[in-house]
């Protein structure tokens, strides 16, 4: 390990003396570990500068922003088919339909008719739970 010396205001050395006294923590130790967190800290701005200027690049070409907007589209269209469930025409249900767990709502009975137009298989029903459970955030519970 190497060893540095460097100069340093009094009221400096005396706040790195009282840290080192109430942490219990030798002052080289303590140096060393604001050191590490000062230099950890100026590689992440540089990165996220770095981010920043990239951004403000694509930002400004129009090219990039069309080729992000489809990626961004054919992504929202995969994870929103992850949540949907098509049910085929089957019983009072005169064509296929999807049930969009990203959608949930409620609907009024009196826009359906008498009875159920149709009912989901167990097979079904634990898909949809699957899809809603995703949609609202609770794929792990």
């Amino acid at each position: 390990m190497s060893a540095v010396s460097l100069r340093l205001p009094d009221h400096l050395e005396q706040q790195i003396s009282e840290e080192a006294r109430l942490s219990g923590q030798p002052r080289s130790q303590l140096l060393r570990e604001a050191l590490e967190t000062l230099l950890s800290q100026r590689r992440e701005e540089r990165a996220q500068a770095a981010l920043r200027l990239a951004a403000e690049a694509l930002a400004s070409d129009a090219g990039a922003c069309a080729e992000a907007r489809e990626l961004a589209a054919d992504f929202l269209m995969a994870e929103n088919e992850a949540l949907r469930l098509l049910i085929p025409a089957r019983d009072r249900l005169l064509r296929e339909c999807w049930a969009m767990a990203e959608q949930a709502r409620a609907l009024d009975r009196n826009r359906i008719g008498d009875g159920p137009l149709s009912r989901l298989s167990a097979a079904e029903m634990t898909a949809l739970e699957q899809a809603l459970r995703a949609a609202l955030g609770l794929a792990g519970v």
